[in-house]
């Protein structure tokens, strides 16, 4: 691989770090927020917390940041499975985000100034423009994914039922 493309690949690497990194923030900060609500602002107490509640509604959205961090850290270290996750989930965060811009347009909530769903269609585009550079010729000669591997089609498939499942959830 040329210079141009190991950059290219250790910025997108280093996208799926951060990205990985601020989703777990983001999922710990908003049930820290949960925990202080149910303690100190309401007058429930732990009686009415539940922490499987919590870790039950944030698995998924948890299950998905570890891969794309763990994705990242693989593909630095040159392994085939974290390009083959990272692609898959780039991909599947690329539909997921286009679906929900689809069912915002139908519901015809889009305010085109609104900076919101301007920052959407951002991120559609930068989860698209990742998966179709990490589907370059130069990433599948590198990494030449064993198709063969029952290891490679479980993690396509497990990532395509997580999609699937926030599919669902967006339309109904």
């Amino acid at each position: 691989m040329t210079k141009p493309w190991v950059i290219t690949e250790k910025i997108i690497a280093s996208l799926q770090i951060i990205l990985g990194l601020t989703l777990i923030y983001i999922i710990f900060y908003s049930n820290i927020v949960t925990i202080e609500y149910y303690l100190n602002d309401s007058n429930l107490g732990w009686k009415y917390l539940s922490f499987y509640k919590i870790f039950k509604n944030n698995f998924l959205p948890l299950f998905k940041a570890l891969l794309f961090l763990t994705s990242g850290i693989l593909l630095i270290k040159n392994h085939s499975k974290g390009w083959i996750i990272g692609f898959t989930m780039w991909f599947s965060f690329g539909i997921i985000s286009l679906q929900y811009i689809l069912k915002l347009l139908q519901q015809g909530h889009i305010v085109w100034r609104n900076l919101e769903y301007l920052y959407l269609i951002l991120l559609m585009i930068l989860f698209f423009t990742n998966a179709i550079l990490l589907n370059a010729k130069e990433f599948r000669k590198k990494y030449k994914p064993n198709w063969q591997s029952p290891k490679n089609w479980s993690i396509v498939l497990i990532i395509v039922i997580l999609t699937t499942i926030d599919t669902c959830k967006i339309w109904l």
